[in-house]
């Protein structure tokens, strides 16, 4: 059974353009107890909920160019909530829950 409802609903779909770790770092932090994920894409690829915060992420491969695109840019720098973090590995994505 779906965590929640997005996965059900489609909002998970194969995006052509996501970065390749992605896959795997959203499969580790589900078995995370108390975190939720959901892969929006655009403006960033990730929402992430853990401890009553919600979180922006814009996932980059490592091995990768590593740039964003100029609508992606352009969102984090005016974005006015938590800052959007650009994660690349789970040790990333565990320091910016405070794991």
């Amino acid at each position: 059974m779906p965590r929640h409802r997005y996965q059900s609903r489609g909002y998970r779909g194969h995006n052509p353009r996501q970065d390749d770790n992605q896959k795997e770092l959203v499969a580790a932090l589900e078995q995370i107890p108390g975190i939720e994920v959901v892969v929006i894409g655009k403006p960033v690829d990730l929402v992430v909920g853990y401890n009553g915060i919600t979180h922006l992420w814009e996932v980059k491969n490592p091995a990768g160019k590593n740039r964003l695109e100029p609508d992606q840019a352009d969102f984090i720098e005016t974005w006015t909530g938590r800052p959007v973090a650009i994660v690349r590995d789970l040790g990333d994505c565990l320091r910016e829950l405070g794991l």
